[in-house]
């Protein structure tokens, strides 16, 4: 693999990174629909969830742009990032698949962390609380964590399949070199 290559790698690993926290992020705009939906209406807090939601909400849409912009703009980033060399720096062994799949694992255990203190936190609150189990408020965080759960472990566990995947993206639809004799 070459300079630009990791760098582009890196990108689209950072972009993966944005991709899981910003599923994990909409918690709280799920949070804060079902509080406005379940009769916030009514004790005049009505314009402050709305306004809660809102930045909620554009914080959640900033993290999903800034991983687009890394998923599709990796290659021009590490353009800029690293020089065009194209001497390789790792062994030939050492494959673009091989390397996602490492990350991946990576990314999953870091959102694993962030979602079990989620959860975490939700049943110890729910626990110590006057409140019942059947609150909308608590379930849409408990089972928002649960869906945040479900996708640290498949990125865990179904790393190397995603890893496949992306790459199968990356060239689908490339010609690859094989010349047409229509003509």
């Amino acid at each position: 693999m070459t300079r630009q290559e990791i760098a582009t790698l890196a990108c689209k690993i950072l972009a993966v990174w944005m991709f899981v926290q910003t599923a994990l992020m909409a918690y709280t705009v799920v949070n804060a629909v079902v509080s406005l939906l379940i009769g916030v209406f009514g004790n005049g807090r009505f314009g402050a969830d709305l306004a809660a939601a809102g930045f909620a909400s554009i914080h959640v849409l900033i993290m999903l742009l800034i991983g687009l912009v890394l998923w599709f703009k990796g290659s021009t980033l590490a353009a800029r990032m690293v020089s065009d060399d194209p001497t390789p720096v790792t062994r030939p062994e050492m494959t673009q698949e091989a390397v996602l799949a490492v990350a991946l694992p990576a990314v999953g255990v870091f959102a694993l962390i962030s979602v079990v203190r989620s959860v975490a936190t939700s049943i110890i609150h729910m626990s110590l609380a006057e409140g019942t189990w059947a609150s909308p408020r608590w379930q849409a965080v408990f089972w928002s964590s649960m869906i945040g759960l479900a996708l640290a472990i498949w990125l865990i566990f179904g790393s190397r399949g995603i890893a496949r995947f992306v790459l199968w993206v990356r060239t689908a639809g490339v010609n690859s070199g094989v010349k047409s004799t229509d003509a």
